[in-house]
């Protein structure tokens, strides 16, 4: 549980540096109804943001000390980098978590397209 908890203070740094530069890349991918474009926000509101963002960065820093989970060390140099203004968020390559460990059973028409054989085609084991 603290890994996630550590993913999601992250998350919420990323969330709070984009909200800073009003930064949407997907905005006006539609071909209509596409939301309005977001506003920069204020200079207080910035402020917020900013030790919003700090916050959540050390509880995220707190959760790899403690649970050792060096596996975001990069992500988390990177947001403190943003924070410190040596970088820009922008410029950040997206980071995409791993779902593999999700159980999806494709329903039987993805099976017939991917050509695999569906599961109840497949050959029971007989038990010895």
């Amino acid at each position: 549980m603290p890994l996630y908890l550590c993913d999601m203070a992250l998350e919420r740094a990323r969330l709070a540096f984009a909200q800073i530069r009003a930064f949407a890349p997907l905005n006006g991918m539609l071909e209509k109804d596409n939301p309005p474009k977001p506003a920069v926000p204020g200079a207080g509101e910035i402020v917020k943001l900013k030790s919003k963002a700090e916050k959540q960065l050390k509880i995220a820093a707190d959760y790899i000390e403690k649970c050792g989970y060096h596996r975001r060390d990069e992500a988390l140099a990177e947001l403190q980098a943003v924070l410190r203004g040596e970088r820009k968020f922008a410029d950040l390559p997206p980071r995409l978590r791993n779902t593999s460990r999700c159980r999806v059973r494709f329903p039987d028409a993805v099976q017939r397209v991917s050509g695999a054989p569906l599961i109840r085609d497949r050959p029971k084991l007989k038990r010895v």
